[in-house]
């Protein structure tokens, strides 16, 4: 299977942790996206992954192959990300949809390497719309490299780019909470987190209250509290508002 063009990789337990045996009953499917290139730590993503997958159940519902052919929720956010405009630098009034250049990211590969050909090949995966970078980079951090939010946020500084007014900057969160609880992630073996929370209700519990931070957010205008609580009420927490 190793050496068959197809999106995975078959890995051996030894091969993924050091401490691992290779057991023939026992192996890895791995997206090859997942696979670090020319560095020490490949499957550090792999790994962690994994790990965050561990103690939840399987996506098996009839929907299975419906879901792993778009396995998104994006009709809102897309969209939103497509028309937001750069109102400063070399782009200025372009939509993101409408600009294309190298990232911050790829601007460091395409200094970093030598090789001409390795630069032609930065250059021509870059050239790509920047709403299109993105969303991609917004879903690898979904499936479970980092914080979603924070690290989009750092992504769109580091390429010249932040929210105009609050009432935007809002929108955005607003629609990242509702792709993130809507989309079937890695991290959840293919359930959203909306779907998880009722399938593991049993772990959950019955109530809940906002902390300090949840209530300067809510005071502050920077997150929707009747959504919050309304979420809460999906998934059978009862919210306790004080």
């Amino acid at each position: 299977m190793k050496r068959e063009n197809v999106q995975y990789y078959i890995i051996e337990e030894d091969e993924l942790f050091s401490d691992g045996r290779a057991i023939d009953t026992n192996r890895f499917i791995i997206l090859k996206d997942l696979i670090g290139k020319n560095c020490i730590c490949k499957y550090f993503w792999a790994i962690e992954i994994y790990e965050m997958q561990l103690g939840k159940p399987f996506y098996d519902r009839p929907d299975l192959l419906e879901v792993a052919a778009d396995p998104l929720y994006k009709e809102k956010l897309l969209p939103f990300i497509e028309n937001l405009t750069f109102y400063d630098g070399e782009n200025k009034g372009k939509k993101f949809s409408e600009a294309s250049f190298l990232t911050h990211f790829e601007r460091s590969d395409y200094e970093y390497y030598k090789s001409e050909k390795r630069k032609a090949q930065i250059l021509k995966k870059a050239d790509i719309p920047f709403s299109i970078k993105f969303f991609n980079y917004i879903v690898e951090q979904v499936n479970g490299k980092g914080d979603p939010i924070e690290f989009s946020l750092y992504y769109l500084q580091q390429n010249n780019y932040q929210f105009e007014n609050e009432e935007l900057f809002n929108k955005f969160i607003e629609l990242m909470q509702e792709f993130i609880n809507n989309s079937h992630l890695w991290v959840n073996r293919g359930y959203t987190p909306k779907q998880l929370f009722k399938e593991q209700k049993a772990i959950l519990p019955p109530t809940i209250s906002f902390g300090e931070n949840m209530k300067k957010a809510f005071a502050e205008g920077k997150m929707n509290k009747q959504e919050i609580i309304d979420q809460l009420n999906d998934m059978g927490i009862t919210v306790i508002d004080d």
